[in-house]
């Protein structure tokens, strides 16, 4: 796929194949794949910095996060070697200006005609200024648009100013630099001109006098150019091998230009050539043809110590793991230890045979990067099962470590395989996996300003020097599949032995805190002083905070009618620190202490009536403003009344409505809405676990058929009736499809005991806005009198 996408790229490239700007995606800010997928072993940390990133695999394009030429370094570097060959005949400011701006390219000509500056420096300056200023409309220039597709100007330079420049060159005999930028220019303007061929020959003739900057290897890249547009891929290649060995900050545009040739011929044409360039030649080749082991061996039998195999190393690294690593926090349910096991092993051994990896691994104190191939050999072990071997290799990568990154990879990648090597879990391994896991935690999940811990607290307050020493890199840190995959593994292991809380607390799942066995373990063991080590890490880095738990477990209570026992743990909710929220009086975000439970409700639970509320109810201001806590206050006061006999229909009414509004078909869904039970859709409910408790007309039926019965008059007959068949007709909404078919939709309407009674009290005039308003009460009425 790189290679259609290179050969499709290639000609547009040749217009601006050194220009100044010109960028290899037109396409904005791409995140690293790895934000979004499944990678656990960073090239961004295990390779130099800078030095081969675009080249890192990338699963969804050819190179890898935001690729665009250097540009802004060759600017400044221009800019700052002709400051300094100026010097102060001319300002900072005024040569940036000229060099630079667009509208300057007049001023350049006149001042290049009067005699304002009398400096042979400044002359000169203007004199190469009036060159490459002059040509921008078919170079490029300062004010290359990549973007500006439609008016992009592909002519050639009549051969004449090429000439012209040329014959300037040849005249210069005293200034080197002037001379050297004039070279640089006459091999531009060939390469832009009716005979690009012409810049060939100019080049090897004079190439031998310029110094080896950075202008001989963008002159050279120009070469390599013409001899592409002549499908002279072979010549090329050699070029941009040079180029990709000696100038870092040309990789990713000379990767663009490289045509990947057979492996035999490539073969044939590194014979001649010296072997720091038969090592380039042969690591875009592998990058190309996606064969990055075969290359890399060829590079290591030419020189044992070239950096270039290193980012092919990461990238067949990185491949394998798209294919292993498919536990994200997005993917799949890792359901079986064996079943895992024996994919991991197939992938490693047989669609990725990494044997020679490992070989290579134990002499890698002799490879040019010792830590990278320690580690990565490490990784393989483990995934192949040789977990003694990856203990081995893994510790013996960390004399090799050099800062915080580094070190923190080692530790993401030995905690992973002490997890990987379980296959059961007790109080021993808990033990041994304790300071691993530990190191994990405390190096590297500090991640965001506002994580806070079980206790309420924020990370960045709790542990803010370890935040502050570990925050500046954790963006080339590939942790987040580690921690998921890990937490999965861990929770598979705990459920085979029927340990519902350790599995929770490692890797928690909607729906734990529904069962109040779940509810009561997690709380004794919360509350445990003894808990051991491990039972303390998990707890303290347990996603939800106590506030959650409360708030989660009181829903529940709740939505089971048990409104004493839900408020008592609503009222035991801290204020917590919830991270930055705007607040409106202040005009700012502020990071204040809150709780969960005086959330405001935008709507009354206890209002209903025929007109499903959503019409209107967001729009006029309730007369009475209900927060969670104050609401269930409310619920608990109805229910007394009921229980005392005081006010019983009114109460009834109203409870029946609270149940009924606080269900995914209400108005009051903010009530349930708490991170553990992390429901948030008014278009569905995502998580099955909460279909019962969310769905539940149970508690509503109950007191609208209480208040059904304490009624006195008709027009609270109906008005009871009425209600007790909209949560009747929800159950069925519930139950069985929208769209079901006549004969099961007419069972049902026949069961609905609400609307059957409504149909009763004609005369009533919530029989009449029902008849109106409700299609379903008129089927019931249909149907009644047929």
């Amino acid at each position: 796929m790189i290679q259609k996408r290179i050969i499709k790229l290639a000609f547009c490239l040749l217009t601006s194949i050194a220009g100044i700007g010109a960028y290899l995606y037109a396409c904005g800010w791409f995140p690293p794949d790895w934000y979004v997928t499944n990678s656990a072993f960073s090239p961004e940390v295990t390779v130099p910095k800078g030095v081969y990133n675009s080249l890192f695999y990338s699963v969804e394009r050819s190179f890898n996060g935001y690729v665009g030429i250097d540009s802004d370094r060759y600017t400044e570097d221009d800019l700052a070697d002709w400051c300094a060959y100026v010097g102060k005949a001319m300002p900072r400011e005024q040569i940036r200006h000229l060099m630079y701006d667009r509208e300057a390219i007049e001023e350049v000509l006149q001042l290049k005609h009067s005699k304002k500056f009398t400096d042979k420096r400044v002359q000169n300056f203007l004199t190469f200024l009036e060159i490459t200023r002059g040509n921008e409309v078919v170079t490029g220039g300062s004010y290359y648009d990549p973007w500006d597709y439609e008016n992009r100007n592909y002519q050639r330079l009549q051969n004449t100013e090429p000439q012209r420049v040329e014959a300037l060159y040849r005249s210069l005999t005293s200034d080197a630099f002037f001379a050297n930028r004039i070279w640089f220019q006459a091999v531009r303007l060939k390469f832009y001109s009716e005979n690009r061929s012409s810049v060939i020959p100019f080049f090897e003739e004079t190439a031998a006098s310029q110094p080896k900057n950075s202008l001989y290897y963008r002159a050279m890249h120009y070469v390599a150019g013409a001899y592409i547009a002549e499908k002279h891929y072979p010549q090329a290649n050699v070029l941009l091998a040079e180029i990709f060995d000696t100038t870092p900050e040309l990789r990713t545009t000379v990767g663009y230009d490289y045509r990947p040739l057979p492996d035999r011929e490539v073969a044939q044409i590194a014979q001649k050539l010296s072997p720091r360039v038969q090592c380039a030649l042969w690591a875009m080749q592998g990058f190309y043809t996606n064969n990055e082991a075969n290359c890399l061996l060829k590079i290591l039998t030419i020189d044992r110590q070239s950096p270039h195999v290193e980012f092919l190393l990461t990238r067949f690294i990185n491949k394998m793991e798209y294919k292993l690593n498919i536990f994200d926090r997005y993917g799949d349910d890792l359901k079986s230890i064996k079943a895992y096991h024996q994919h991991a092993r197939k992938v490693s051994t047989q669609v990725f045979p990494t044997d020679w990896l490992l070989l290579l691994a134990r002499e890698g104190d002799r490879l040019s990067n010792p830590y990278l191939w320690k580690v990565a050999g490490g990784y393989v072990a483990m995934f192949r099962g040789e977990f003694s071997l990856a203990r081995q290799l893994l510790q013996e990568a960390e004399k090799y470590v050099e800062g915080n990154e580094q070190k923190s990879q080692l530790y993401l990648l030995q905690a992973m395989n002490e997890v990987s090597s379980l296959e059961h879990i007790d109080a021993a391994a808990e033990k041994q996996l304790t300071l691993p896991m530990q190191r994990v935690w405390n190096n590297l999940y500090f991640y965001r300003d506002d994580d806070f811990c079980y206790d309420g607290s924020l990370v960045y307050d709790k542990y803010k020097a370890e935040y502050l020493n570990y925050r500046k890199f954790t963006n080339d840190l590939r942790y987040d599949y580690a921690f998921t995959f890990m937490r999965k593994y861990l929770r598979v292991l705990y459920q085979a032995q029927g340990n519902a809380l350790m599995a929770e607390l490692t890797h928690p799942k909607r729906g734990f805190f529904i069962s109040e066995a779940n509810y009561k373990a997690f709380d004794e063991l919360t509350h445990n002083p003894h808990k051991t080590d491990w039972q303390a890490l998990w707890i303290n880095y347990y996603p939800y905070t106590k506030g959650d738990i409360y708030e989660c477990r009181g829903i529940y209570l709740f939505r089971q009618d048990r409104i004493d026992e839900a408020l008592a743990l609503f009222e035991k909710i801290p204020w917590e620190t919830r991270g930055a929220e705007y607040d409106s009086g202040k005009d700012k975000l502020v990071n204040e202490k809150r709780r969960l439970s005086e959330k405001a409700l935008a709507v009354s639970p206890f209002k209903g009536g025929v007109y499903d509320m959503y019409y209107y109810d967001y729009i006029t201001p309730p007369r009475v403003e209900y927060t969670k806590i104050s609401f269930l206050r409310k619920a608990k006061q109805l229910k007394d009344h009921i229980a005392q006999g005081k006010d019983v229909y009114h109460s009834a009414i109203q409870l029946g409505n609270a149940f009924c509004n606080t269900s995914f078909y209400g108005v009051s869904r903010q009530f349930y809405h708490n991170e553990i039970i992390g429901e948030w859709s008014a278009l569905r409910l995502e998580n099955k676990e909460n279909y019962v408790p969310l769905l539940d007309m149970t508690a509503a039926k109950k007191y609208f058929r209480i208040a059904l019965t304490m009624a006195t008059t008709d027009e609270q007959r109906a008005e009871a009736a009425f209600l007790l068949g909209k949560a009747e007709r929800n159950e069925y909404f519930a139950q069985l499809n929208y769209y079901d078919i006549p004969e099961k939709k007419r069972k049902w309407i026949d069961q609905w005991e609400g609307f059957h009674i409504l149909a009763k009290y004609p005369n009533t005039q919530y029989y009449k806005e029902a008849i109106k308003e409700c299609g379903w009460f008129a089927d019931v009425v249909y149907l009644y009198n047929d």
